[in-house]
């Protein structure tokens, strides 16, 4: 149940909080924009240069396109500090009516027909041996949230690099910077809560003292709640008008009743909270290495054009750390897999990926 909460908040985060947005699509965009290319074998043979142009065509004949794919293994790898990816295969019989066996190519091997996402916020559960080996994942997810077990065997799995004790779901980066969120969060809503009330005041309603006294009847009683609830609703805007008693009855005499506005104005206390707000959001993107987004805006510090290069040039290393587990995990798994499948044992023979150079890039 623990660990069903913490996907659900780390999900939140990575929804509703604008640093963590910002890292993601900065993160997203520079991974997109990379080439990706399949080097030979260490095998001095012909077949190692056959087989490296051979998943080279597996990785163009996919129904998704590959960056997307590596843009979204990292980005769940950021959130919550891992990721799965059902492998499925067809036989390259060439084009098809149906998108799951279609290829470019007629040649009868087996290749990737996708790389299908398997959310981390739609697992059940992890499947063990007696040693801890994972076995497989117990998933739920639309449309009939069914559950559903796949083997490790069909996965391609990436955990953060921070993984310990053979954790199959690592450890999210956003772990370190909850507290400032949670922090955030409330001093933004009650930031929110004051200026509406500032704006708007606060609604006052006043009743005769007898419909707050220990020995009113049941139906002075009943007229109070009535009245707390009109106040509750006109604070809501479910009211755009009210018909209440008058302030006087018939003699000119005050009858208890009476609404206003309560204005707190420069009466109430004030705190100012941008210095905290701004604070709370430089932490969390401290937690990514990536402070540097806020360098010389208005909420944020000073700096000079080295001191900016050395902090991108530190979240290109941390980002490239991300990928590098994304890459490790397709040549230690998902090209062995299809190697395997296509009747090549040699591992010698095996062709491996490499990401194009990241810390070059510009951010």
């Amino acid at each position: 149940r623990g660990q069903h909460r913490s996907l659900e908040k780390f999900r939140e985060m990575a929804d509703n909080n604008i640093a963590v947005n910002a890292v993601l699509f900065l993160a997203d965009s520079l991974i997109r924009g990379l080439s990706f290319e399949v080097d030979k074998g260490s095998a001095e043979d012909d077949r190692a240069e056959e087989l490296a142009e051979f998943v080279s065509t597996c990785v163009d004949d996919l129904r998704q396109s590959w960056p997307n794919i590596m843009g979204e293994i990292v980005r769940n790898v950021i959130i919550y500090g891992w990721d799965t990816h059902e492998l499925t295969y067809k036989r390259r019989n060439g084009a098809t009516d149906d998108s799951k066996t279609t290829s470019d190519f007629s040649d009868g091997r087996i290749g990737w027909s996708s790389v299908a996402p398997r959310s981390p916020d739609s697992r059940d559960a992890w499947s063990f041996d007696e040693s801890g080996r994972v076995l497989g994942l117990y998933q739920r997810t639309f449309p009939n949230f069914d559950l559903r077990y796949i083997p490790i065997e069909k996965l391609l799995h990436v955990t953060s690099t921070g993984a310990s004790k053979m954790n199959p779901e690592g450890r999210s980066c956003l772990r370190g910077c909850w507290t400032s969120y949670y922090c955030l969060k409330r001093i933004q809503q009650s930031e929110m809560i004051g200026i509406s009330r500032n704006l708007q005041g606060v609604p006052l309603m006043e009743v005769p003292l007898r419909l707050l006294s220990n020995s009113a009847t049941a139906e002075e009683k009943a007229l109070l709640t009535q009245f707390q609830q009109l106040v509750s609703r006109v604070r809501a805007d479910s009211y755009s008008g009210l018909v209440l008693p008058a302030s006087v009855d018939q003699q000119g005499k005050p009858s208890g009743y009476k609404f206003s506005l309560l204005q707190t104005g420069s009466t109430g206390k004030s705190v100012e909270v941008s210095a905290t707000i701004s604070r709370l959001s430089t932490d969390i993107s401290r937690a990514f290495l990536a402070d540097w987004l806020y360098l010389g805006s208005a909420s944020g510090s000073s700096g000079s054009w080295s001191l900016a290069s050395v902090r991108t040039n530190n979240f290109a290393q941390a980002l490239s750390g991300f990928l590098a587990s994304a890459i490790d995990a397709v040549n230690r798994h998902m090209i062995p897999q299809l190697m395997r499948l296509n009747g090549i044992t040699d591992p010698t023979l095996y062709p491996t990926l490499r990401h194009g150079d990241l810390e070059g890039r510009p951010v």
